[in-house]
């Protein structure tokens, strides 16, 4: 029967390994039948010396296999930097997803119900989780807050390319935007009490 060792251990290693496991034994045994037939030692000395003798001897142990398995261990350290390097990259959306909720948790930026816009989206918050958030579209006009009936789901990964600009607070008031168009030779203050006139009925409904 023929022993194969795994790939990329060579077999000048293995005998090195094994030789210096069997010298330091060797001399563990040796040592130690030597201080218990001491009688020049109490056996509490004798206890002392075995212990320090046996940790000198663990010392030599990991050093020497540290030095005779080095280049393999190097290999390894580089290969598993290469698998980590690549999870990072295969993850790294998922990641500043994540980090962008932990970003949002921190600072409040907004919660449910609030009408935010980042980037080209904007609507009203509807549901948050670690990964995303989904927004009732506004209608793309301007100044606006009429709901489209689409929505979009938003990475937390764009906070920290684009900024989060919220438009109003959840139970706050809403800022809207007007465009009144006149007729140039028409005098807008000789009829300002008509036009808070008709701004309080609107107010009313």
């Amino acid at each position: 029967m023929r022993l194969e060792l795994p790939v990329g251990v060579s077999g000048s290693d293995a005998l090195a390994s094994l030789a210096l496991v069997s010298v330091l034994l060797i001399g563990w045994w040796v040592t130690g039948r030597a201080l218990r037939h001491s009688d020049d030692l109490s056996s509490q000395a004798a206890g002392r010396w075995t212990t320090n003798i046996r940790n000198a001897l663990i010392l030599i142990a990991v050093v020497g296999l540290l030095m005779i398995w080095a280049p393999q261990l190097r290999t390894f350290a580089l290969s598993l930097t290469a698998v980590a390097v690549a999870i990072v990259i295969a993850t790294k959306e998922l990641i500043l997803c994540l980090s962008g909720s932990a970003y949002r948790t921190f600072t409040q930026a907004y919660v449910v119900g609030d009408i935010i816009e980042t980037g080209a989206h904007r609507g009203q918050v509807m549901e948050i989780n670690l990964l995303s958030t989904k927004l009732n579209e506004l209608h793309p006009r301007e100044g606006s807050i009429r709901l489209s009936g689409s929505s979009v789901i938003v990475p937390h990964s764009l906070l920290f390319s684009m900024p989060a600009r919220v438009l109003a607070k959840k139970g706050g008031r809403t800022t809207h935007v007007f465009q009144l168009v006149f007729e140039p030779e028409i005098d807008l203050f000789s009829r300002i009490d008509e036009l808070r006139h008709i701004a309080a009925l609107a107010r009313g409904h």
